[in-house]
């Protein structure tokens, strides 16, 4: 089923960076496997889910992406598969309760990253398996791409709860690639140092137009 959402993506005059903002809506209606389960496994869920929509924006037609985690703790797999046509599936598989919040009580330092990209174009899928980044998921995002396509990246998620449904927002910054002139180091940081001064009541849905969020953010910025 299609993801309920938009994306917004942007671009600046004089630095080579891109960017999206995503909303997606109604996800207890949209991703079964949260129906159940508690705001730390939603979260987390979410955050894998928004992950592999804002990949799937580069894929080709007939492609899809795969985000696994597997951990030997109380939450044992997170699974998320996203479509170039948005197309999403998921799964999410609890030993026991989950009662612990913090992300380090629900994963060890023994949780794996997988990044899977199949699709008609390829004789196999490629993979790619790394240990989970023991601050979040997005931070796992963040050293996927900058490891695999050496491009500098960044991804903030929030969740939260609309007219009674659970709703999460992203915002993504990633260095433009194969440009003439690279990205600098000073731009990166000064980008990223806006980027991480959003707060939730300004992105999630049903807050600030996502047009206005970047007028906010960015407007002196190039």
């Amino acid at each position: 089923m299609p993801a309920a959402g938009h994306v917004l993506p942007f671009m600046f005059d004089n630095i080579p960076l891109r960017g999206r903002v995503l909303h997606l809506h109604d996800l207890n209606f949209h991703i079964p496997a949260l129906q159940n389960k508690g705001d730390a496994v939603a979260h987390l869920l979410a955050e894998l889910v928004t992950a592999a929509v804002m990949f799937s924006f580069d894929l080709p037609e007939g492609h899809k992406v795969t985000m696994q985690i597997h951990n030997d703790g109380p939450l044992q797999l997170l699974v998320v598969q996203c479509d170039q046509a948005g197309n999403l599936r998921d799964f999410a598989e609890q030993k026991s309760d989950l009662s612990a919040t913090a992300f380090t009580q629900i994963f060890n330092d023994k949780a794996l990253f997988v990044v899977s990209v199949d699709g008609q174009d390829f004789a196999q899928p490629y993979q790619s398996v790394v240990h989970l980044n023991r601050l979040s998921i997005s931070s796992s995002v963040e050293e996927f791409f900058q490891r695999s396509v050496q491009l500098p990246t960044k991804l903030k998620v929030f969740t939260g709860t609309h007219q009674g449904q659970r709703v999460c927002s992203a915002l993504f910054l990633q260095a433009m690639p194969e440009q003439q002139t690279p990205l600098s180091d000073d731009d990166w940081r000064r980008m990223a140092l806006i980027l991480s001064t959003v707060r939730a009541d300004e992105v999630l849905p049903g807050q600030r137009d996502p047009s206005q969020l970047l007028q906010r953010l960015f407007a002196d910025a190039t």
